[in-house]
């Protein structure tokens, strides 16, 4: 029974460990556990659910994140599904803080993420779009494997046009080529009558 109970105890140093390291940006020490134990890979280290790499994504760590990645090797497919309370991945995260690097990485490690939604139904393809970030948009949308990946609502009913719009970023919607030419006429002519 003592062997058991240091092994928990262990396990409790390590998961403190690993979220003392994170939350003080001393990534070095992060990417050395993901490198020592398997064990902390899908380590949720917040009381909202965050792993390791959600923490990294959210911070623009994108070093870190690819470093992270390649010690994930194969296993980095299943460790990006994990999803915090607010049903956010890592690339939800990364498509938030508009990190193309890291959002390229995420997806091309597993292309289904980029429709992925959280608990209000966003996905990375929304979250990128929300925040105006365009060179993020278009890297995620290359990575579309699902018909209609960018015509999700969320839960409110607004789609990644009503993100733009809400946005103000007319302009950019209008050289997407897979909206539909109603749509572009619509946003042409709200751009316009702004001017």
């Amino acid at each position: 029974m003592e062997r058991v109970e240091e092994v928990v105890d262990r396990g409790r140093e390590v998961e403190e460990d690993l979220f003392d390291n994170a939350m003080n940006g001393d990534w070095e020490k992060v990417v050395g556990l993901y490198r020592s134990s398997e064990n902390v890979h899908d380590l949720e280290i917040t009381k909202m659910g965050d792993t390791a790499l959600h923490i990294a994504a959210f911070d623009g760590e994108t070093k870190i994140v690819l470093d992270l990645l390649e010690i994930l090797k194969e296993n980095a497919s299943k460790i990006l599904k994990i999803k915090n309370k607010k049903g956010n991945t890592p690339l939800h995260l990364a498509a938030v803080v508009g990190d193309e690097e890291t959002c390229h990485a995420m997806a091309t490690k597993n292309p289904k993420l980029v429709s992925s939604r959280n608990n209000e139904n966003e996905t990375p393809l929304f979250l990128a779009a929300l925040n105006g970030h365009e060179k993020v948009f278009l890297c995620l949308h290359s990575h579309c494997v699902e018909e209609g990946c960018y015509s999700f609502r969320t839960s409110n009913g607004d789609t990644i046009l009503h993100a733009a719009i809400s946005g103000e970023y007319f302009s950019k919607c209008v050289s997407y080529p897979f909206l539909k030419s109603a749509v572009i006429c619509t946003i042409t002519l709200l751009t316009t009558s702004r001017i």
